[in-house]
């Protein structure tokens, strides 16, 4: 399995293996913005940590896709309804795909999501 290091492989597995031709048109004609990793994504498998990217397609139709680990290592690509921000755990200054493309604003939508508002 190759792993998932980069901004731009993130981008490339959700376009190789997302839920729907519009998600993946949408990765190549719209806007995509990595939110961050995190270090529980609610869903149908236990637990998963993972990514979570907002992919806007150029009609404006918004998903959050989530690429999560399954089982024997292997990456799982899904829609999600709500964005965990309580369990957001990227930093500022380090330029990793855990951060994120907006460090600044998900660490003060983590601290809204655990009320130090």
């Amino acid at each position: 399995m190759a792993y998932i290091e980069t901004r731009t492989q993130l981008i490339e597995f959700i376009t190789d293996h997302a839920p729907g031709t519009a998600i993946r048109r949408a990765c190549f004609e719209g806007v995509v913005q990595v939110l961050g990793g995190f270090s529980r994504i609610p869903g149908e498998h236990s637990s998963p940590q993972g990514w979570i990217v907002s992919v806007t397609s150029v009609h404006e139709k918004t998903w959050l896709v989530a690429v999560v680990e399954g089982h024997f290592d292997i990456y799982i690509v899904r829609v999600i309804k709500d964005i965990p921000w309580a369990h957001y755990v990227g930093q500022l200054g380090r330029n990793s795909i855990y951060d994120g493309d907006n460090p600044e604003q998900a660490l003060r939508a983590k601290e809204n999501a655990n009320g130090n508002k």
